[in-house]
This record gives C-alpha cells, sequence and structure tokens, in this order.
C-alpha cells in the first residue's frame, strides 16, 4: 500500500511539474514577458544533471567514448569545425541556451578506415566492379614498384579524400543511450536536455506549423516573425521547422545522430545533422581518447 501511495506521489509531482512548465512558457509568451521564458528555460536547465564524466571512468568503455566522441564534436558556436559552410554559421551567437539530445544510437562494423592490405584489397574489388572497359581496368590495376599508380590512389582508395565520409557502410546496431546527458562547456551557453517531456511542451507550444523563411534575404518580415510564438523562443534559443514536413528540429545543432565503431574499437565515425544538411567524422582511437581524422558535410535535402 505505502509503496503504490509513494508511486502516485511521484507521479502526481511529475505531471504537475509539466503542466506548471506548459503553464509558464504560456503565460510568458501571453504577457510577453523576458523574465518567466527565462524562468522556464532556467527550470529545465536545473531539472537534469549532467553524467558526469567520473562515471565512465573505470567502465563501460563503449558510453564513455560516446561522451568523448560526442564532446570533441558538439560547439554550436563553431560549427565550421566539422565542415558546415551554410550561410548562417553565427545561428547560436545571441542565444542563452542550447537544447541538447537526449539519446544517440551506437552501431558497429567491419572497417571505418581501411589499413594497407584491407584498402589494396578493396580497390581492386571496386576497379573490377564499377570499371567497365577492359582497357581502363588493366591500366588501374597495373603496378610498379608493387604500388598502384597515383591516380588509381586518388580515385579508388578508400581513405581518401571525400569518398571515406560518404561510403555507405553495412552496421549493426549496438546500443540506444537514452538519457544521453553529456557534460558540456560551452561558453556564455546554458545546456538544457530534450527530454520527451520537453519535446511535447515546446511542439504543443508552437503547433505543427510553421512561417518561418531559411534566411533574411527571402524577405522575412523581421516584426512579424518576432510576434510567433517561435519568434518569442529565439529570444533564448533557436529552433527550425523541418524542410519537408510540418514539424521541428528542436535540437541545437550539430545534431550526432549515430556513432559506428569497427570491431576492433580503433575508429569510429559521427554522422550528423546541421540544419537542412549533414556529414560525417571519421575518428581515430588514442589510448583511453579519440581525435579526429577529418569531417566532411556530404549531404543536404
Amino acid at each position: 500500500m505505502k509503496l503504490t501511495l509513494f508511486i502516485i506521489s511521484i507521479f502526481m509531482c511529475v505531471c504537475g511539474n509539466t503542466q506548471s512548465q506548459k503553464a509558464l512558457l504560456n503565460k510568458a509568451y501571453k504577457t510577453e514577458s523576458d523574465s518567466l521564458l527565462n524562468k522556464f528555460f532556467n527550470n529545465w536547465h536545473n531539472e537534469y544533471d549532467a553524467h558526469p564524466d567520473s562515471l565512465f571512468e573505470t567502465k563501460d568503455s563503449l558510453k564513455r567514448s560516446a561522451h568523448q566522441i560526442f564532446k570533441m564534436l558538439y560547439d554550436p558556436t563553431h560549427l565550421d569545425k566539422i565542415g558546415y559552410k551554410g550561410h548562417d554559421k553565427n545561428m547560436y551567437d545571441s542565444v542563452e541556451y542550447l537544447i541538447i539530445q537526449n539519446y544517440i544510437n551506437l552501431y558497429t562494423t567491419d572497417i571505418i578506415y581501411f589499413n594497407e592490405v584491407q584498402a589494396e584489397k578493396y580497390m581492386v574489388d571496386r576497379i573490377n566492379s564499377t570499371v567497365k572497359s577492359e582497357k581502363a581496368r588493366a591500366l588501374y590495376l597495373e603496378k610498379k614498384d608493387g604500388k598502384f599508380a597515383p591516380r588509381t590512389i586518388e580515385r579508388f582508395h578508400p581513405n581518401n579524400g571525400f569518398y571515406i565520409y560518404i561510403r555507405e557502410i553495412e552496421k549493426t546496431p549496438l546500443l540506444k543511450i537514452e538519457n544521453f546527458r553529456p557534460t558540456l562547456n560551452i561558453e556564455n551557453k546554458k545546456c538544457v536536455y530534450l527530454t520527451s517531456k520537453y519535446s511535447k511542451i515546446l511542439t504543443n507550444f508552437m503547433g505543427s506549423t510553421y512561417k518561418r523563411s531559411t534566411a533574411d534575404t527571402e524577405g522575412r518580415d523581421l516584426k512579424k516573425y518576432a510576434d510567433t510564438k517561435e519568434g518569442f523562443l529565439e529570444r533564448k534559443v533557436h529552433i527550425i521547422g523541418h524542410h519537408w514536413d510540418k514539424n521541428w528540429h528542436l535540437e541545437s545543432f550539430p545534431k550526432i545522430y549515430s556513432i559506428t565503431f569497427d570491431k576492433e574499437f580503433q575508429y569510429a565515425r559521427a554522422d550528423f545533422r546541421i540544419e537542412y544538411g549533414g556529414g560525417s567524422a571519421i575518428l581515430k582511437r588514442k589510448g583511453n581518447s579519440w581525435e579526429m581524422i577529418g569531417a566532411h558535410n556530404t549531404w543536404s535535402e
């Protein structure tokens, strides 16, 4: 009986907190109150603690690596370091809060970064399967002093240039980390974690339609936009609508939606989204930490 009452009391507290935060946000908008809006986000900020790095120091190298890689790549104030070349590099300069994704998917695959033996086999297979001309195929497969010609390496080596970032890989799910709350230190920014509770609050507040243009140059009426609910939230955070439907990208970019490790746990590929495009970063393990080999944006909607 006591246990039942305890569970009911916890449930009532959670529901009450959700309703109070929802009501606070609506009141802030109706009264155009910046202080109430800040209270909403500050309550959110204080509601969930980040997972300290020490939690993963002596166990669970997979989760530790996921946190390390995320922290290395995640910096909305310096998106260019992972190859972003969009029109709005400074989209987070003026916001006070960053909305952090609450989960990340981990996968495994055979190879991320090829050693020379693996690379040679891959090049031979790729040349034989993609080059239709017998004469051209023979030229590409020709070796001098046991090495392929530079033109062959440039075109077919799997680690070369852009190709490593767009190569399709067969991957097997390892783990979905829920309540993924890495400790982040972004200068002059506070972090809030996008739980299902706050996803619902924000989505219900803004509704399922948006009228935001993708750039000021498209003639957006800035004053009219500022009066919308999305524009009101923009005082503290930056949120954009989906490209193809009427939902929202609530997370502050980059959204690192998956990390794939090779079977030797020596290399990893992190796939990310920034606005209406995205790409991949390749990382190499160094002892108990990771370093980035490179990153490129590879796709856009």
